[in-house]
């Protein structure tokens, strides 16, 4: 996943790297910009062709980011996308979120993982099965998104 132009925390980062590749006449690259890091490529156009000046807000980089991590997961697609798809709805509410998806490191796998592994501490002896509430994943998540994270 960034593997062209690294992993980049705000939408500031993102939009400033995208007026350069502009500025440079570089649209290709602008193109991949936006790929890597989930922004439609229809803004990357209006952007290009002057109708906008930016390609990106806080919320789109998140919820582009979010995308693109469910798009790379292998085989947890369906737990990462309810995931991702609450994180979306979160982010849209409170730009705290948004703000704790972009950051370096923060990753929707590690998210999950912080779900089963809290749900290992919850399994009882001799039961393979756990059960958890919507609600008890999603505060684990938001928690793992918020946790060293400043606004």
């Amino acid at each position: 996943m960034f593997d062209i132009y690294g992993e980049m925390e705000t939408a500031a980062e993102i939009n400033d790297v995208a007026r350069s590749l502009k500025e440079e006449g570089e649209r290709e690259n602008l193109d991949k910009l936006c790929a890597e890091n989930g922004i439609d490529a229809e803004l990357a156009e209006m952007f290009w062709n002057g109708e906008i000046d930016f390609i990106t807000d806080t919320l789109m980089a998140a919820v582009g980011k979010l995308d693109m991590e469910v798009k790379e997961a292998k085989g947890q697609n369906g737990y990462l996308e309810s995931i991702a798809n609450f994180l979306k709805a979160e982010a849209e509410k409170d730009e705290k979120i948004a703000i704790a998806i972009r950051k370096k490191g923060k990753k929707l796998t590690e998210a999950y993982k912080a779900v089963e592994n809290e749900a290992r501490k919850r399994k009882k002896s001799g039961s393979n099965c756990v059960v958890m509430r919507d609600k008890d994943v999603f505060e684990i998540v938001e928690k793992y998104y918020k946790e060293g994270v400043r606004a």
